[in-house]
């Protein structure tokens, strides 16, 4: 007999008859809608099998469906694997099972490597959402659009999971939607324990996502992946076990904030506790309209905040976004710069400039304007907001302060600032450093934050803004601040300073740079050992870039960071040397003068200096330094070029100034590419090749008795 004649005949079970019907009613929506299977239907038809194999095959432990459940929408919507829909007799039975190995996830050769990269790219996005979402549900509770967000979240992640027969991923993802839909029907109150629960379970799913990442080039050799999920399948369970609150808060009772309010301040705050609890939230959020949430600002495309349902998605994706491999993106951008320098040896060929022609001229003129414009559109694929790794630090001050049972609030602001995309990568162990060291060394404990007059909630200010031209980052803490006399006690200690040796400010503050260094009491899991700050210089540094200190003590410290846009072109000041042209990036130059002979000076265990502006300052002399016979050797007949890198000023001496350029950043050969005086070198106007000087190798201060040569 047909399942349809069984269903007509009565002669079915309940539980089967509904699906049957269930399913026939979204056949008929299909065809109302013009025949057309979309991903959102297909995934409904995914949840639809997985209940009815469990009305199929019912488990000896699970009880008859109560014929007052209510039965599923006729749409997308999750659909336990048994036939009770209420998730807590489930979990009860399921719990009384013997405990199960781990799950063993096999990628075998027969994977679609292309549809498994798309996935996990989605994945990554849609875990950031969830944990972002969740850390807003921690502060209140009772937000519905939030709530609704990351269920659809887990709902879309589980749907592509199942779709590539990734079963451990699917099962987890499964497991903690059960867990969002209980709370969704107010069955579950998301206290700290389901906070940490639902954390806990995205970063085994994150954990999935990376070793899958990382076993995609090589699919038929692939290693088993093993990640620990069955105790966290086993706490949800058990969670899902317990009694239903007996009453819950109307939420009718306490009206949402009325529209007039900003719906997003102007920094997005996260309060952080490590007190256990969540602070309570002014008012519950509204459960009644379609609007998407604010989940603590987080897009999950461009123009769009947090998670959206998977149709909306790929709506949008195939309506506005053209997926592009980012190899095939690098390698327009280069060939856009090639023909960038192409057109400036055209234009500045001798042959050409000695023509007299109008036509020439104009034509010259609009290629110039066409390649310009072609290479700022080129450069801007490159550039993406910053707003995914600022919102990383949310998690990291959350667990940080519970830790260490403080209270933190992180506030961000300047996310929609646009960086280039290998700076935005290389920009996340650097700030994960500061972070830490902000909540660890800075955020004073509650009571001694209480003592001196300070609220017992402390702050960190998190900010990207454009300044002349590069990107600025800042990292504002309203705690202790430095201690000079702790961090010169310190560096005395290990011999970084003469016991006579005295310091500005500023110097004193730049030895937390200093490799090794720490003024930490004792080591802890946190800091303590000294890698973090030296790190974080030496990563700014290859970005081309540069930190500064300010302190207030007992008041708190702002870390600057300074970056260029890209790390494609730089604005470079050419000059000569001898026969060689080299390259200074513009951002490093302070100015430059033809001194006096009075302004030249040779001081003891210092070497050669020249007065600028009454301070006395190392004069290197590039010839010198990159054996140029034909380079000038007198000051007072060449140029000196004013630099800086920090808190270290030095004064080269070149030939001539040729004029200030953007140039395309190339990489150097094998035989120049260890010295540490160059960054890079760039194709000039005239074609010759310009070397683009390191200025933080040049002016970093040498040990008396030392000098500087390569050649």
């Amino acid at each position: 007999m047909e399942a349809r004649d069984l269903v007509q005949a009565g002669g079915a079970p309940d539980a089967f008859r509904a699906a049957v019907e269930d399913a026939t009613r979204q056949i008929e929506l299909v065809f109302a809608q013009g025949g057309l299977f979309n991903p959102e239907t297909a995934n409904w038809f995914h949840q639809w099998a997985e209940k009815l194999q469990g009305v199929l095959n019912p488990s000896e432990t699970e009880t008859a469906p109560s014929p007052t459940n209510p039965e599923p929408s006729p749409g997308p919507g999750p659909l336990s694997k048994t036939t009770n829909s209420n998730p807590r007799t489930a979990a009860a039975a399921e719990a009384k099972a013997p405990q199960e190995s781990e799950p063993v996830l096999q990628l075998g050769p027969e994977a679609d490597a292309g549809l498994l990269r798309e996935f996990l790219a989605e994945s990554a996005e849609h875990l950031q959402n969830i944990e972002q979402g969740v850390l807003v549900l921690e502060e209140n509770p009772r937000d519905r659009d939030t709530l609704n967000a990351i269920f659809r979240a887990f709902h879309t992640f589980k749907g592509g999971a199942g779709f590539l027969d990734l079963q451990p991923v699917k099962e987890l993802a499964h497991e903690l939607e059960s867990l969002l839909d209980a709370a969704r029907r107010d069955d579950l109150v998301l206290d700290r324990h389901a906070i940490e629960l639902i954390l806990e379970g995205g970063d085994a799913l994150k954990a999935f996502v990376q070793e899958i990442t990382a076993r995609l080039d090589d699919l038929a050799h692939a290693s088993p992946i093993v990640v620990p999920i069955r105790g966290i399948i086993r706490k949800v369970r058990a969670l899902l076990q317990q009694p239903a609150p007996a009453h819950l808060e109307d939420p009718a009772a306490n009206p949402a904030p009325s529209a007039t309010a900003p719906a997003v301040a102007p920094e997005t705050a996260t309060p952080v506790t490590g007190s256990g609890s969540a602070p309570a939230s002014p008012a519950p959020g509204m459960a009644s309209g379609p609007a998407e949430p604010a989940i603590s600002t987080a897009p999950t495309a461009p123009g769009q905040s947090g998670p959206r349902p998977a149709a909306q998605g790929l709506s949008a994706s195939a309506t506005g976004y053209v997926k592009v491999d980012t190899l095939k993106l690098d390698t327009l951008i280069d060939l856009v710069g090639e023909l960038v320098i192409a057109e400036s040896m055209v234009v500045q060929d001798p042959q050409l400039q000695a023509t007299a022609s109008r036509t020439l001229a104009r034509n010259l003129a609009q290629l110039r304007r066409i390649t310009s414009e072609l290479q700022r559109t080129a450069m801007s694929l490159r550039m993406v907001p910053i707003r995914a790794t600022f919102q990383k630090m949310h998690r990291l001050v959350r667990d940080l302060a519970t830790r260490q049972s403080k209270q933190v609030q992180l506030c961000l602001s300047g996310e929609d600032t646009e960086l280039d995309r290998n700076i935005v990568e290389a920009l996340y162990d650097p700030l994960v450093h500061m972070i830490r060291n902000a909540v660890d060394h800075g955020i004073e404990p509650p009571e001694v934050r209480t003592a001196a007059g300070k609220p017992a909630q402390g702050t960190i200010h998190l900010r990207a803004f454009h300044q002349g031209g590069n990107i600025v980052i800042q990292i504002e803490d309203d705690g202790r601040g430095l201690n000079k006399d702790r961090i010169l006690e310190k560096a005395r200690a290990k011999g970084l300073l003469r016991p006579d040796q005295t310091l500005t400010d500023k110097e004193a503050y730049e030895l937390i740079f200093a490799p090794g260094f720490s003024t930490a009491e004792q080591v802890t899991e946190i800091s303590g050992r000294g890698v973090g700050m030296d790190v974080v210089r030496k990563n700014i540094e290859k970005l081309r870039g540069k930190i500064e200190i300010e302190t207030r003590p007992g008041q708190g410290t702002t870390f600057t960071i300074y970056l260029p846009l890209t790390l494609a072109i730089i604005d470079g000041l050419i000059v000569s040397v001898g026969d060689k042209r080299y390259i200074i990036p513009t951002l490093t130059v302070r100015e430059s003068l033809r001194p006096r002979p009075e302004m030249i000076a040779t001081v003891q265990q210092r070497g050669e200096m020249i007065n600028v502006r009454g301070k006395l300052t190392p004069l290197v002399r590039l010839h010198a330094l990159f054996g140029e016979p034909n380079g000038c050797t007198d000051p007072t007949r060449g140029i000196v070029v004013v630099v800086e890198s920090g808190p270290h000023v030095s004064c080269l001496l070149v030939d001539q100034l040729l004029g200030k350029q953007e140039v395309v950043i190339k990489s150097l050969g094998a035989a120049l590419r260890e010295n540490p005086m160059l960054a890079g070198g760039a194709v000039l106007g005239d074609g010759r090749v310009g070397l683009i000087l390191n200025v933080d190798a040049l002016v970093r201060p040498q040990a008396p008795g030392t000098a500087r040569s390569w050649n």
